[in-house]
């Protein structure tokens, strides 16, 4: 085969998805938002789901549309803070609503 390179300026457009961690973020943030927020460029990887699951059990709403996840938060329903221990002692958990994580 052979192949000729041929100067030039490249063009088009592309599309990258957000990192995973960047993803687990937004659909937090979008829970504790008042209101519909539409993410595109989520996986349906299995932590993805799970982060899902989470905002379920906190309260909100998730639809799926392939790789488009609208969140619906309830932020007035959401209520986060730390739990246990003294201040400075590493015993404090995080707590979401009546439950500690």
């Amino acid at each position: 085969m052979k192949v000729t390179i041929a100067p030039g300026t490249a063009h088009g457009v592309i599309a990258a998805p957000p990192s995973k961690s960047c993803g687990h973020r937004m659909l937090l943030c979008a829970a504790l938002a008042d209101g519909e927020s539409r993410i595109r460029g989520i996986s349906g990887s299995q932590d993805m789901e799970a982060t899902v699951d989470c905002i379920r059990a906190m309260g909100g709403t998730c639809l799926r549309e392939g790789d488009t996840v609208s969140v619906i938060g309830k932020a007035e329903g959401v209520v986060c803070g730390i739990v246990g221990g003294a201040e400075g002692d590493g015993a404090a958990l995080p707590s979401i609503g009546n439950g500690v994580v």
